[in-house]
């Protein structure tokens, strides 16, 4: 059971597979994730319930918004080691940066990067 499962049990959620299906895309990478990117990569999925679990998830203050690209909300995971996004506006290829600041419990910040990759350049 990961910090993920803990903290959704102790707010009085159960567990689910679905759900797990959901938390699984979310953790597998540290990129910037929107709901279109979790319905591909768990497609028998029901797009409502992965709109309702990022919702949970947000709420609970697991992942947090972090930018509107397209018309679509973009979330990151609240990890151990606060990190940052870079992001190349003309493919969404991104990169994790470090955060240099200290993360304080309740307190977020955000910084996003965007650049030109060397492919688009």
């Amino acid at each position: 059971m990961t910090w993920i499962h803990t903290q959704l049990k102790q707010a009085g959620y159960r567990n689910s597979t679905v759900r797990n299906a959901i938390i699984d895309a979310i953790t597998t990478s540290c990129e910037m994730f929107d709901a279109s990117s979790i319905i591909q990569a768990v497609p028998k999925v029901d797009k409502v319930t992965v709109y309702r679990t990022l919702e949970t998830l947000s709420a609970l203050d697991i992942i947090h918004p972090t930018l509107v690209r397209d018309g679509s909300q973009f979330y990151e995971l609240h990890t151990p080691k606060h990190h940052h996004h870079a992001m190349c506006t003309a493919c969404t290829t991104q990169e994790c940066i470090d955060c240099a600041v200290p993360q304080t419990p309740g307190k977020h910040h955000t910084v996003f990067y965007s650049f030109t990759c060397t492919n688009c350049a």
